[in-house]
Protein backbone atom coordinates (compact mmCIF):
# COMPACT_ATOMS: atom_id res chain seq x y z
CA UNK A 1 0.00 0.00 0.00
CA UNK A 2 1.95 3.21 -1.21
CA UNK A 3 1.22 6.45 -0.08
CA UNK A 4 2.35 9.96 -1.36
CA UNK A 5 2.95 12.74 0.46
CA UNK A 6 0.94 16.26 -0.82
CA UNK A 7 3.52 18.81 -0.65
CA UNK A 8 0.67 21.32 -0.85
CA UNK A 9 -1.34 20.19 1.89
CA UNK A 10 1.55 18.45 3.62
CA UNK A 11 -0.77 15.54 4.26
CA UNK A 12 -0.01 11.75 3.14
CA UNK A 13 -2.61 10.21 0.86
CA UNK A 14 -3.52 6.16 -0.10
CA UNK A 15 -5.67 5.16 -2.56
CA UNK A 16 -6.98 1.59 -1.35
CA UNK A 17 -8.95 -0.16 -4.14
CA UNK A 18 -11.63 -2.32 -2.63
CA UNK A 19 -13.62 -4.99 -4.77
CA UNK A 20 -16.37 -7.55 -4.02
CA UNK A 21 -15.37 -10.98 -5.09
CA UNK A 22 -18.39 -13.09 -3.53
CA UNK A 23 -22.08 -12.14 -3.09
CA UNK A 24 -23.60 -8.24 -2.86
CA UNK A 25 -22.80 -6.76 0.52
CA UNK A 26 -25.60 -4.03 0.81
CA UNK A 27 -24.50 -0.76 1.88
CA UNK A 28 -23.72 1.96 3.85
CA UNK A 29 -20.15 0.35 3.65
CA UNK A 30 -17.19 1.95 5.63
CA UNK A 31 -12.76 1.43 5.86
CA UNK A 32 -12.14 1.04 9.52
CA UNK A 33 -8.34 1.31 9.83
CA UNK A 34 -7.35 -0.81 13.21
CA UNK A 35 -4.33 -0.42 15.27
CA UNK A 36 -3.14 2.60 13.07
CA UNK A 37 0.02 4.15 13.67
CA UNK A 38 -0.17 5.68 16.86
CA UNK A 39 2.41 8.40 15.18
CA UNK A 40 -0.41 9.20 12.64
CA UNK A 41 -4.10 10.08 12.43
CA UNK A 42 -6.41 10.08 9.62
CA UNK A 43 -7.59 13.51 8.64
CA UNK A 44 -10.67 12.35 6.03
CA UNK A 45 -12.58 10.27 9.00
CA UNK A 46 -16.00 9.95 9.16
CA UNK A 47 -15.83 8.88 13.03
CA UNK A 48 -14.56 6.25 15.54
CA UNK A 49 -15.66 2.77 15.77
CA UNK A 50 -18.31 2.40 18.96
CA UNK A 51 -19.81 -0.82 18.24
CA UNK A 52 -17.69 -2.65 16.03
CA UNK A 53 -14.76 -4.26 18.30
CA UNK A 54 -12.13 -3.23 18.78
CA UNK A 55 -13.51 0.66 19.24
CA UNK A 56 -11.58 3.62 18.69
CA UNK A 57 -10.50 2.93 15.26
CA UNK A 58 -10.93 5.82 12.82
CA UNK A 59 -13.15 4.71 9.65
CA UNK A 60 -13.53 6.39 6.43
CA UNK A 61 -17.98 5.71 4.46
CA UNK A 62 -17.13 4.17 1.09
CA UNK A 63 -18.88 5.50 -1.90
CA UNK A 64 -20.94 2.36 -3.02
CA UNK A 65 -22.99 3.92 -6.05
CA UNK A 66 -26.47 5.06 -5.70
CA UNK A 67 -27.96 1.47 -6.21
CA UNK A 68 -26.60 1.26 -2.15
CA UNK A 69 -24.72 -2.02 -2.87
CA UNK A 70 -21.07 -3.20 -4.45
CA UNK A 71 -22.63 -5.93 -6.08
CA UNK A 72 -20.16 -8.96 -7.37
CA UNK A 73 -17.12 -7.91 -9.01
CA UNK A 74 -17.83 -4.11 -8.76
CA UNK A 75 -15.15 -2.20 -7.00
CA UNK A 76 -15.02 0.79 -4.72
CA UNK A 77 -12.14 3.61 -4.34
CA UNK A 78 -11.30 5.14 -1.23
CA UNK A 79 -8.83 7.86 -1.04
CA UNK A 80 -7.39 8.20 2.88
CA UNK A 81 -5.51 11.07 4.06
CA UNK A 82 -2.98 10.86 6.79
CA UNK A 83 -1.51 13.70 9.23
CA UNK A 84 1.96 12.26 10.16
CA UNK A 85 4.37 15.12 11.65
CA UNK A 86 7.22 12.55 12.13
CA UNK A 87 7.23 11.26 8.75
CA UNK A 88 7.41 7.73 9.80
CA UNK A 89 5.89 4.79 8.10
CA UNK A 90 1.57 4.16 8.86
CA UNK A 91 0.38 1.28 9.42
CA UNK A 92 -2.90 0.07 10.45
CA UNK A 93 -4.95 -3.07 9.67
CA UNK A 94 -7.61 -2.14 7.37
CA UNK A 95 -11.43 -4.16 7.99
CA UNK A 96 -14.75 -3.58 6.28
CA UNK A 97 -18.12 -3.00 7.82
CA UNK A 98 -21.40 -3.05 5.70
CA UNK A 99 -24.91 -2.68 6.36
CA UNK A 100 -26.94 -0.02 8.60
CA UNK A 101 -25.95 0.70 12.17
CA UNK A 102 -23.50 2.25 14.38
CA UNK A 103 -19.89 1.99 13.52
Amino acid sequence: MQMKLDRKTGRYTQSITLKNADGAAAGPMSLILDSLSSHAWLFNTNGTTSCAIPTGSPYVNVDIGADGSLNPRERATVILEFSNPSGQAISYTPRVVTGAGAR
